[in-house]
């Protein structure tokens, strides 16, 4: 286990405070900290997910919990001379964002609105591609609390100073947040297919809805019709190969991830989740839970 002092300092540099509300017994027990110890044999992959979602797209279970998943990490326990052109089985990240310039120069895109994966609480669902207006990748978040009551949400960014004020004046601003659609139900928005529905029915600015993109697209039927062309070339796409002693630790909300086809040996990981303590429940939903 981590010593408090690297919690603690994880949780100023990502703007985690729920990882230092646990106490010392919550941190170690079942709701605190998660680990595993898995092997991939020749062939073995896992598809691209991310770790944690925000509680009102996990269904009746997402408030179930006192706890969700924050950060996670892996350690290869493989040999040091790992050669992933030959025996595969890297991690892959999609991250955020990368573009070419006609001139073949990368350009990195900055991005806006303060830390990724979460705020006051509540976490990321998607990002506001840049624009010719806005050039900064902005993180999208889902405030599913609205009025106390569960299942009533809005999606917001955060304004830096009075920047959002100025470029989008049809947008209402509480406490630095940046509302981009009304309330609406989390059941069915936010399980149908493809950011398409978000982008066009629920952002009610047209410009602004084009920029939405979901971090992870909702898995479905339609999903294959519906989603569009610009997931490969906004994402920075990075490959860490398997090399025994390697620690990787990225955020549990906010970046894709895959692990590729091991092609001729075993891969070896300890890997696992540390946990931040999860927003309160909404009055309405605890009231049926405790009832």
């Amino acid at each position: 286990m981590p010593s408090g002092r690297y919690v603690a300092s994880w949780a100023v540099a990502l703007d985690r405070p729920g990882l230092t509300a646990l106490s010392h017994d919550e941190f170690a027990g079942v709701d605190g900290h998660e680990l595993s110890y898995t092997r991939f044999g020749p062939g073995a992959s896992l598809a691209r997910h991310v770790d944690e979602h925000h509680e009102e797209v996990k269904g009746k279970t997402g408030w179930s919990r006192p706890t969700r998943r924050s950060l996670s990490w892996l350690v290869y326990l493989n040999e040091n001379y790992w050669d992933a052109k030959i025996d595969g089985g890297e991690l892959r990240t999609h991250g955020r964002r990368r573009t070419t310039t006609r001139d073949g120069d990368v350009v990195v895109v900055t991005v806006g609105g303060g830390p990724v994966g979460s705020h006051d609480g509540d976490l990321q669902i998607g990002w506001l591609a840049p624009s010719q207006t806005d050039d900064r990748e902005r993180p999208v978040f889902l405030d599913g609390r609205r009025g106390g009551m569960p299942g009533r949400c809005a999606l917001y960014v955060v304004g830096e100073n009075d920047e959002m004020t100025t470029t989008m004046t049809t947008m209402t601003t509480r406490r630095r947040r940046v509302y981009l659609t009304k309330e609406f139900d989390s059941d069915p928005y936010l399980f149908l297919t493809s950011d398409f529905f978000v982008r066009n029915l629920l952002i009610r600015d047209h410009d602004l809805g084009k920029r939405f993109r979901y971090i992870e697209q909702p898995h479905g039927r339609l999903s294959s019709h519906l989603i569009g062309d610009h997931a490969d070339d906004e994402e920075l796409v990075r490959d860490v190969a398997p090399l025994g002693g390697t620690l990787v630790v990225f955020d549990s909300v906010a970046l894709p991830h895959e692990v590729l086809p091991s092609l001729t040996r075993e891969r070896w990981a300890a890997s696992g989740w540390f946990h931040e303590r999860q927003q309160p429940v909404p009055d309405g939903l605890r009231r049926i839970i405790f009832s």
